[in-house]
Parts: C-alpha cells; structure tokens; sequence
C-alpha cells in the first residue's frame, strides 16, 4: 500500500481523503505524505489505531505542511505523549484550523500540552478534544489558555470528567 503515499506526493488534485478504520499499517505512508503534499485539505485518519509513534510523525509533517486545514484524529489511542507531539508541529503550523482528537485517552498532562499549543497558535479555530479525560485540572490548564488565543471559536470538552467544581473556570468567557 506503500503506492498511497507515493501517489500522495505527487498529487496536486485531490482535497480531501477519508482513510478511516483501517489498522492495516497505511496512516503512516500517507502522514510522511503530509511533508510533501500540500494540496490535500481535509484528511481525516479516525479509528486507525494511531498511537504515540504516529503523533510524532504528524507533528514533524504538520511543521512544514502548508495546505492540511481538517485534521480528524477521533478515535486513536494518541495518549498524552502523543498530544505532546502533535502541538509540537502545531506550535509551527500555519495552516491547521479544524482539530478533532476526541477520544484518544489523554489526560491533563496532555491538556497542559494542548493549552501551550494554544497560547501561540494563531490559526486553529476548531478544536474537539471530546471523551478524553481532562478532569478539572486540564480543564483549567485550557481555560487559562482561552485568556491569550484570539482565534479559537469553537471548543469541544465533552465527556471530560468535568464536574461542577469546573465551571468557575470558564465564567470570565
């Protein structure tokens, strides 16, 4: 399948690919991909098993991929090294808006990585990072975050472990 990516490289048409539910090895040729293609806008890679090695990948590509602006990560097991690596190459990234990491088991470690992310990051506007589990401390981790990003306009934090106590940080939005 090697013949993906190679095919990825050269390609100057396609705009949005779907490769979704398939844990057959392929994410990863089409992620190197990414540091050649900057045609493709929507790519959407969720419940392919990804993982940490993974995330370091596409952090690498997303510093000097131009043309990504959908990125649907959902249903991975990414982790909080993961998401550490990711907004690595997000912290370079001029192009990213749309983020879907929704359930890909990370924790406040991984929201601390995410908020950083978020205070110099000045293109991404969409971010789900829904059925994680950030508890009340991530929580806050990206609520002190939304003080400094000018740019985020929507914010999925569903299913988080978000109890009551949470609220408070998110009243001065």
């Amino acid at each position: 399948m090697k013949i993906i990516s190679e095919s990825l490289k050269i390609n100057k048409t396609l705009r949005n690919l779907r490769y979704s539910s398939n844990r057959n090895g392929v994410a990863s040729t089409i992620i190197d991909a990414l540091k050649h293609n900057n045609t493709l806008e929507s790519l959407n890679l969720q419940s392919n098993g990804l993982d940490e090695n993974h995330a370091k990948l596409l952090g690498e590509a997303l510093k000097i991929n131009t043309g990504l602006v959908s990125l649907n990560l959902h249903a991975n097991v990414l982790r909080s090294e993961g998401i550490k690596a990711l907004c690595e190459g997000l912290c370079e990234n001029r192009a990213l808006a749309n983020l879907r990491i929704s359930y890909n088991h990370f924790d406040q470690e991984g929201a601390m990585h995410l908020a950083s992310m978020l205070q110099v990051n000045s293109y991404l506007e969409n971010l789900d990072i829904s059925w994680n589990q950030l508890g009340t401390i991530g929580a806050g981790f990206i609520s002190q975050s939304l003080k400094v990003n000018q740019t985020l306009v929507k914010l999925n934090l569903s299913g988080n472990f978000l109890f009551s106590t949470s609220s408070f940080l998110f009243s001065a939005f």
